[in-house]
C-alpha cells in the first residue's frame, strides 16, 4: 500500500486439446478485490504474444490493508472469456512513507 505497482511475467492461453491460441485480437482485464468480493483496483493490463504486465493505474495510499484477490480475464476475439486462477495476496502498508502534516 502505497507503492506504484508493475509485475510483469510470461504467459500462455492454450485450447482444450493444449495447443496454442494466438494473443491477437485478445482483451485483458485485472482486478484486485477483498475476499468479501469488494473491489479494491482495476489494473492497467498490457501484452504481448507471451509478456503480460498489470500496474496499479493512481494512487494505492486507499488500498484497504489485509487479504486480497487477485487473477487476469482474457477475452477472445470470438468471446470466449478466460481466466487466470486466483490468488490471495497480502496488502501491507509502507512502513516508510508521508505523514500528513499535523
Amino acid at each position: 500500500i502505497g507503492d506504484t505497482i508493475s509485475w510483469a511475467g510470461t504467459f500462455e492461453l492454450v485450447d482444450s486439446a493444449g495447443a496454442p491460441i494466438s494473443t491477437a485480437g485478445v482483451v485483458a482485464r485485472s482486478q484486485i478485490r477483498t475476499p468479501a468480493g469488494v473491489l479494491v483496483a482495476e489494473l492497467s493490463v498490457t501484452h504481448s504474444a507471451d509478456t503480460i504486465t498489470l500496474r496499479s493505474v493512481g494512487s494505492t495510499q486507499a488500498w484497504p490493508p489485509g487479504p486480497a484477490q487477485i487473477d487476469v480475464q482474457f477475452t477472445l476475439p470470438g468471446g470466449q472469456v478466460v481466466s487466470t486462477s486466483t490468488v490471495t495476496l497480502m496488502l501491507v502498508r509502507d512502513v516508510t512513507r508521508e505523514e500528513p502534516a499535523p
